[in-house]
């Protein structure tokens, strides 16, 4: 008869398998997700500032870039890609890094032996599959370095209040949250974290240590990126043209409707740990726990989460810094327990039906790869990517600038790039448009959403075609006379 502790390592290894076939299929999705293309796209530009952020919003790549710098340099391995797969699969790696390597560390510091730790990475990646906003965490996009930053603000934070109060830890936690808001906006009131609790614990000469770092940081990140872009260009690229994006609805529908989303996806958790903090009558030493310092974050970047999600153009991705936060308070407070109490029958029962319930939506998703594996390599990026290496110049791809640019070196207006400039009020017009496409297009391609921007400034295409190479795409014929390329006809 197996014992406790057997039963235990069977289950948690069986978790910890399903967890790794998770985050495999997560960097696959990354690669075939249409987004991670525009998203990866900036990257290639990092050299070229007049690309990047051009002088005026007709000029330049046409791309959104409305994120800082640093919002691409954590997918820097994807340049050594020798093609549209390795550099997306390398991109979706690196997002897969950036999300658990300081989620594991986290865990790690509260865990009592590998079997528990295991448990806790193996919770917290199922959760994803079974969580729809803590899912885009593991997209390529600015939030993933923005993340990686805060997650590592928290980290260091914590390693400084629990190891006897060594400032270089306090110094690294300076510069992880100065660095956080350089790759998205929307984690700045990280920094904001360490300030607080070193104010409310009193702790003036690491409260004066931490305050300046950030400051003398921020004034040499500042001077860095001015120096290499240019301040007027950031300031509108990256305040001013986001600013201008109208918000989705009127204040008083929209900012409730945020609010609800994320206390939605986040009630389980505000309850449960609001719980244990209200049960234990906390005082300041548990401050320095790090659940209790993820619940502290979690509830700091509300306000941005929420004001992300109000605009136009604004999706589950926004939510996803304080929901990332508090479910890993969460995942990090059940771990602190197990690590204090061990397996016992009152705390091993509900965890193990909880990691059964979690583990269903990835065995589902697993099954289906094994059952029909060629889908799982289906990718439009990939397809436009080759269309394009085989024809280039012929068909324009609103959606795919970068797989496109892989296959011909040439970069071409993106979709979002043209609604964001025409959401900002900017006034485009047809040939400002043509001037970022190809010379000699004859043809607009594109799967799902309708590129309706970049449609609306070329009245021109609109014979709707059937094409034998692009297979379920809408293809779009350009000019009063379409002249049909071999294997295309008119669309039923």
């Amino acid at each position: 008869m197996p014992d406790r502790e057997t039963n235990v390592r069977a289950a948690v290894t069986a978790a910890l398998l399903l967890a790794i076939g998770a985050t495999a299929l997560s960097v696959i999705a990354a690669a075939r997700n249409t987004f991670t293309d525009h998203r990866l796209a900036p990257l290639f530009l990092l050299g070229a500032p007049d690309l990047l952020y051009p002088p005026s919003p007709i000029e330049g790549s046409m791309l959104s870039t409305i994120y800082p710098p640093l919002s691409v340099l954590l997918y820097a391995p994807a340049l050594l890609g020798g093609n549209v797969w390795s550099t997306f699969l390398l991109a979706g790696l690196m997002a897969e890094i950036a999300l658990l390597a300081p989620t594991l560390m986290l865990l790690r510091s509260v865990s009592s032996g590998p079997w528990i730790l295991g448990f806790g990475a193996s919770i917290f990646v199922l959760l994803s599959n079974f969580n729809p906003v803590l899912a885009t965490a593991h997209l390529v996009h600015a939030d993933a370095p923005a993340l990686l930053c805060s997650a590592l603000t928290v980290y260091f934070f914590a390693r400084y209040l629990n190891s006897g109060r060594h400032t270089p830890f306090l110094v690294l936690a300076a510069v992880a949250a100065s660095l956080a808001p350089w790759a998205k906006q929307t984690a700045v009131l990280v920094a904001a974290v360490p300030f607080l609790v070193l104010l409310a614990v009193r702790g003036w000469r690491p409260l004066l240590i931490y305050s300046g770092s950030v400051a003398i940081l921020q004034a040499l990140l500042t001077t860095v990126f001015v120096s290499l872009y240019g301040f007027s260009r950031l300031k509108f690229w990256i305040f001013d043209l986001p600013s201008r994006h109208p918000w989705k609805g009127t204040w008083s529908s929209v900012l409730p409707s945020a609010n609800f989303a994320l206390l939605e996806t986040n009630a389980w958790c505000l309850v449960l740990v609001a719980s244990v903090l209200v049960y234990r009558r906390p005082a300041w030493s548990i401050v320095k726990e790090p659940w209790v310092l993820c619940f502290v974050t979690g509830l700091m970047l509300w306000p941005t989460s929420v004001l992300g999600f109000v605009k136009v153009g604004g999706a589950a991705n926004t939510l996803v810094y304080s929901t990332y936060f508090l479910h890993l308070a969460t995942v990090l407070l059940v771990v602190s327990e197990l690590s204090m109490s061990g397996w016992r029958p009152l705390v091993q029962v509900p965890s193990f039906i909880a990691l059964l319930l979690l583990s269903v939506p990835t065995a589902t998703n697993l099954g289906k790869v094994v059952l029909a594996p060629r889908t799982t390599f289906v990718s439009t990026n990939a397809s436009a990517y080759e269309y394009s290496k085989r024809h280039p110049g012929v068909i324009y791809f609103p959606w795919h600038p970068l797989s496109v640019y892989l296959a011909e070196r040439k970069l071409y207006a993106f979709e979002l790039g043209v609604a964001d400039r025409q959401a900002a009020g900017v006034a485009l017009t047809r040939d400002d448009l043509r001037r970022h496409l190809p010379a000699a297009m004859r043809f607009v391609a594109y799967t799902g959403t309708v590129p309706e921007s970049a449609l609306s400034l070329l009245p021109e295409c609109a014979t709707r075609l059937e094409y034998t190479e692009l297979p379920g795409w809408t293809v779009l014929g350009c000019g009063p006379r379409v002249e049909l390329l071999e294997g295309m006809r008119p669309a039923k």
